[in-house]
């Protein structure tokens, strides 16, 4: 990782250290508190602003030398994030792409590649962007706080299998060696198999159906390989 982002990315794990020490004063009180959703938007804004700058500096290394002076005062850069190719056009646009010199082919065509119109696994993007662009311009974005039922079964060797909601077995299945019946989707009691349920609590960041615990748990690292990718890509 450039030095030139990491203690930014130090300051962001700070801040996910924060917020998880807060949700979890939060599931003791059984709602999400104003200090969890001021958190949330500042590791959110965070993550943001290191993508923002990411793209700063590839505009600046691949693009704005071959622009004339009155275009490239004009520009307003910041990292793409699209939920279609028309919007995708629009913001790269602002780039002023189009009065350079080059056609900048290969900066174009990656950062489409890694829109979340592009893939479903580039959708975090969109939460990323949504939240953050909420505590910005309307408000923090709330959170709700979702019970549900998990059922774990552990086996005589240690191991344990776990599941939630909307998973259902059919005729012969066996976990940790125990037959499930379908009919009721508990095991049948078997010697040297334990089988439990419990009420897990979590948050869930509303309009995206994500855990908030689990996604900024996620952010770092995903954040972290598409600063690498560009800055290795264009030699950032």
């Amino acid at each position: 990782m450039p030095n030139k982002f990491e203690s930014s990315f130090d300051r962001a794990a700070e801040l996910a250290d924060d917020l998880r020490e807060e949700y979890d004063k939060c599931l003791h009180a059984k709602e999400v508190s104003d200090l969890a959703l001021e958190l949330t938007d500042e590791v959110f804004n965070k993550y943001r602003s290191i993508l923002d700058r990411l793209a700063r500096q590839c505009w600046e290394k691949c693009i704005s030398p071959y622009l004339p002076a009155e275009a490239r005062d004009k520009t307003r850069v910041y990292f793409p994030i699209a939920k279609d190719e028309a919007s995708f056009k629009s913001i790269m646009g602002r780039w002023r792409i189009k009065d350079s010199a080059e056609s900048h082919d290969d900066v174009l065509s990656f950062l489409e590649s890694v829109q979340p119109y592009k893939a479903a696994n580039n959708r975090w993007l969109v939460t990323l962007n949504d939240v953050a662009a909420a505590g910005r311009h309307i408000g923090l974005i709330l959170q709700k706080r979702v019970e549900e039922e998990w059922t774990i079964v552990k086996g005589a060797g240690g191991g344990s299998v776990s599941w939630g909601k909307g998973v259902t077995f059919g005729r012969g299945v066996r976990v940790m060696g125990a037959k499930i019946d379908p009919a009721t989707q508990r095991t049948v009691p078997t010697p040297g198999v334990e089988e439990k349920r419990e009420i897990r609590v979590s948050f869930m960041i509303d309009g995206h159906g994500v855990n908030a615990t689990v996604f900024t748990r996620k952010l770092d690292a995903r954040c972290r390989k598409l600063v690498e990718e560009v800055t290795t890509k264009f030699s950032l």
